[in-house]
């Protein structure tokens, strides 16, 4: 009776530091947008997410000298919103509305990200005018703070994470994710190999990421 159970696999990745695979995803996009140069150092992440990639996002974010600045609606449960504040991030609650709507908390980050870059631009233009290398805190001028509260310290420029449109979500598990599982299962499955009838789809499976880890190791 217990050879004929199914071999179920596990990934404990609530051990990871924010406590959830979108560790990953928070890593990916933040790495890559400081390489592409859309977030400068000491700028600020903006998500409009009340899950775990906020809580991932502002866990990583600091990690890189970066800010993160999050929405949420205000109907989220409250918790969230302390958790996300213990790890440092600013958290701003809206009323709910469609997302079609400009005020949808994903669309808020959105603009935040956008007025943050527009206000470090300026920022640096009033500099180079008027010949002075100031430096505020947070490279913000209190005027500018006062007129947009929200992005009170964002002022090193933003970026928006956009999980559900960025790719680097989906390149975080194929490059990363699906590659860990391949490379530490492996020596494992070589086993079983042996043990299955079926040899057919152990192989293809096993042949995917055989390619993979050797592509990894090449580059």
């Amino acid at each position: 009776m217990e050879s004929s159970m199914p071999l179920i696999l596990g990934k404990c990745e609530f051990l990871n530091p924010g406590g959830s695979v979108k560790d990953r995803v928070a890593l990916k996009v933040i790495e890559e947008a400081l390489e592409s140069g859309d977030l400068a150092p000491g700028g600020v992440v903006t998500e409009g997410s009340a899950g775990s990639t906020a809580i991932s996002l502002a866990t990583v974010a600091p990690a890189f000298g970066c800010k993160c600045h999050v929405v949420i609606p205000d109907d989220a449960a409250i918790e969230k919103s302390q958790i996300l504040e213990a790890l440092g991030a600013t958290v701003e609650r809206v009323r709910p509305v469609s997302i079609t709507h400009k005020d949808h908390f994903v669309n808020i980050a959105r603009r935040h990200a956008l007025e943050a870059n527009e206000l470090a631009a300026k920022d640096k233009k009033v500099s180079q005018v008027d010949g002075k290398d100031r430096e505020p805190m947070d490279g913000c001028v209190p005027d500018q703070e006062k007129e947009n509260p929200a992005l009170l310290s964002h002022c090193n420029g933003g970026f928006f994470a956009n999980q559900f449109e960025n790719l680097a979500n989906f390149r975080a598990h194929y490059e990363g994710t699906g590659l860990r599982f391949g490379s530490r299962l492996m020596a494992m499955w070589m086993h079983l190999l042996q043990l299955q009838a079926l040899v057919v789809p152990w192989l293809v499976f096993l042949h995917f990421f055989r390619r993979r880890v050797r592509k990894s190791s090449v580059s």
